[in-house]
């Protein structure tokens, strides 16, 4: 399958280490009605970002083949962070494709997201989920 820059993968199931489920993830998808755990941005690879600065940011949290297809995406406990698309190879993925994205807009997005890059997790989800259960 084809893969475009900007694309979001999401996955359903998604199993933290040692078989437990995200803090998240049963709440979300029971009160949302949602069975999908955890989205990512699809970036593409390293050549495929033109701006030298972006491409930096990437060596500096992503260590292995400049050639593999690469994905951004917040984890509790680690942040934003690069991750390797093969990461998921084994995984439920849904691919969301923006419609009607300019080129320039999709890559304002993932110049967005690459500048963010080491950020914390943001929590406010958490917090907006709590504030849920607490109705």
């Amino acid at each position: 399958m084809q893969f475009h820059p900007s694309e979001l993968r999401v996955e359903t199931g998604r199993r933290a280490a040692g078989g437990g489920t995200q803090p998240n993830q049963r709440d979300h998808q029971t009160d949302y009605q949602n069975t999908w755990t955890h989205s990512a941005l699809y970036i593409g690879r390293l050549f495929d970002i033109d701006d030298k600065f972006l491409q930096a940011r990437i060596r500096a949290g992503f260590e292995g083949d400049p050639g593999e297809q690469l994905l951004i995406e917040a984890l509790l406990g680690e942040g934003t962070i690069i991750s390797p698309i093969s990461k998921y190879h084994n995984a439920h993925l849904r691919i969301c494709r923006p419609s009607e994205l300019e080129p320039a807009d999709a890559q304002r997005v993932i110049d967005y997201a690459i500048r963010h890059l080491g950020s914390g997790y943001d929590m406010r989800h958490l917090l907006d989920l709590a504030r849920f259960f607490l109705r």
